[in-house]
């Protein structure tokens, strides 16, 4: 309860400032999102919506399938959101005028409803936890990275 209770307030921290940069850097300079902008921005938040409906419903009835689909939306979302900022980066080389006049506040905001879709799926941490369906961690051990194809040497930032 104490974990949820805290996601929910960051939760809404986000969502104070995502308004506040929605009215200084859109609303007050008369700017729009491009139709696929808005699109974009539309699909992320129909996502969180549901996803939220899931992680309320994970939360008051414990159901241990739920939890494993929400985090399922989890990485569902993080592609999405990186999609979309490609092609976001795409409107701009194109020079989609709408593109360039909310850039930042494009990117930020599809970051901002990712993070608050990361907050909505920590709801799934404690059941998962409790079931025993969490493994220690997410990395794979660090002996034998090569053996398995895997890179060992600094990845440049250009490639991430």
């Amino acid at each position: 309860i104490i974990s949820f209770t805290i996601n929910m307030e960051q939760i809404g921290d986000t969502v104070e400032r995502v308004l506040l940069d929605i009215e200084d850097k859109k609303i007050k300079m008369g700017r729009n999102f491009s139709d696929a902008g808005m699109a974009e921005i539309c699909e992320l938040h129909a996502r969180l919506i549901d996803n939220l409906r899931l992680g309320m419903s994970v939360f008051l009835n414990g159901n241990v399938r739920d939890a494993q689909k929400l985090l399922e939306e989890k990485a569902r979302f993080r592609d999405l959101e990186r999609a979309y900022a490609t092609s976001h980066l795409v409107r701009l080389t194109d020079n989609t005028v709408q593109s360039i006049e909310t850039s930042s506040l494009h990117i930020d905001l599809i970051s901002d409803l990712k993070r608050i879709n990361s907050h909505i799926c920590s709801i799934a941490y404690p059941i998962l936890d409790c079931a025993g369906a969490l493994a220690p961690n997410r990395l794979r051990a660090s002996q034998g990275l090569a053996e398995h194809g895997l890179r060992t040497e600094a990845i440049p930032l250009r490639v991430l």
